[in-house]
């Protein structure tokens, strides 16, 4: 199931699985120095969560459709390079109104998906928020990615934690 939490709510989900808490209320400890375990755990949270979306499985992201704001340019071989918007930490499956169903992205390139004479469509990752598409057909339909929101919005399957 998809969660959106806030930092705050990612903060307490953090902090029990970092067991911190609960705090234990039959015994006084006091101190006067020591870590700040908040910013501690939300520096954790933050690195873990950006991780997530750079490497995790689909299945463990909630992708985001950013057709409305992907740039196209056609280069002169026939493919197509879509650049993403700002925020954007990979591309995931992109989908054009001529193809059967969506082409998930790949890491590297197959230079077998890309023959001029066969036009299978394919999809390989020039850098995080750009792709190359080969047999592109009909106009751009959907384009799903793994995006950053802010640094204070945590979008993401719970079967990921």
């Amino acid at each position: 199931m998809k969660q959106n939490l806030t930092q705050s709510q990612m903060l307490e989900i953090w902090r029990r699985k970092r067991m911190v808490e609960p705090l234990r209320l039959d015994c006084t400890v006091s101190r006067t120095d020591g870590p700040d375990v908040d910013a501690i755990l939300t520096e954790e949270m933050r690195s873990w969560y950006l991780d997530l979306l750079d490497n995790a499985p689909i299945s463990k992201l909630a992708p985001v459709d950013i057709t409305a704001t992907c740039k196209i340019d056609a280069l002169s071989d026939g493919r197509l390079v879509i650049t993403a918007p700002d925020g954007c930490r990979r591309i995931l499956s992109v989908w054009f109104t001529g193809w059967d169903c969506p082409v998930n992205v790949a890491d590297e390139v197959a230079m077998n998906n890309f023959n001029p004479y066969q036009q299978r469509p394919a999809a390989y990752r020039l850098a995080p928020d750009r792709i190359a598409v080969g047999g592109a057909q009909g106009s751009l339909r959907q384009v799903f990615a793994a995006m950053d929101i802010s640094p204070v919005v945590y979008i993401f399957d719970d079967s990921a934690l």
